[in-house]
């Protein structure tokens, strides 16, 4: 993360609430054509980013916006997965919804930017140019197999259902794990060479320079 932009934090801030709202429902919509109803019973079966917001993620995002390197997430999807004709493996698939769709939204966005940018003020090009690249950073975090992320989701759907007991501790302590790696530890490990983040150097940042140079972008 860089230092403080007013279009930095716009787009980071309109990534998340556009993100997360697009997302949720993409995923609360595939959960219905499996055959599991309980998302769309609890209203998340929407577009709107009132239904997939909570506050921490949404001050995560905040904190996201004026560059620091924090790891942000939605309010999670309570699934059936006795109802899902998938069984188990319809987590995964909704799991895989969910980071696609950021990718998805990212690349229209980039594509537009890279359309018409030239054409546009600068303030609005420059916006829509940290939308995509917030866009794919929020579909990198999704790779983490910790919850309430989805790359949880995803891994869980391949496990044997005896794991289950022994990863609701996971499962209850996912989001503290996630803070202490994104922001409490790295923050230790500066004194021993400055804002060293591990999850940003080595999983984040190859995640979406990958995502816009297939879009013919890159990182600024």
């Amino acid at each position: 993360m860089g230092a403080f932009s007013t279009t930095g934090f716009l787009g980071a801030l309109l990534a998340y609430i556009i993100g997360t709202g697009f997302s949720k429902g993409m995923q609360a919509f595939t959960a219905y054509r499996l055959g599991d109803r309980l998302p769309r019973s609890e209203g998340r079966m929407s577009f709107s980013p009132t239904r997939h917001l909570e506050p921490l993620g949404l001050l995560l995002a905040l904190l996201l916006g004026l560059g620091v390197p924090v790891v942000t997430w939605g309010k999670p999807l309570n699934l059936n997965p006795f109802a899902n004709r998938l069984k188990r493996f319809g987590g995964t698939v909704i799991a895989l919804v969910g980071f696609l769709s950021y990718v998805l939204l990212g690349v229209v966005v980039g594509l537009i930017y890279s359309a018409v940018g030239e054409n546009l003020p600068i303030f609005i090009a420059q916006l829509l140019y940290s939308f995509t690249l917030y866009s794919f950073l929020l579909a990198a975090f999704n790779v983490i197999p910790i919850p309430p992320l989805d790359g949880y989701g995803f891994i869980k759907g391949f496990l044997n259902p005896n794991w289950d007991v022994k990863l609701l501790w996971l499962e209850t302590y996912g989001p503290v794990l996630i803070l202490v790696l994104s922001l409490i530890l790295p923050y230790f490990l500066g004194g021993f060479g400055g804002n060293f983040n591990i999850l940003y150097q080595f999983i984040f940042s190859p995640i979406v320079q990958l995502f816009m140079s297939l879009i013919g972008l890159r990182l600024s």
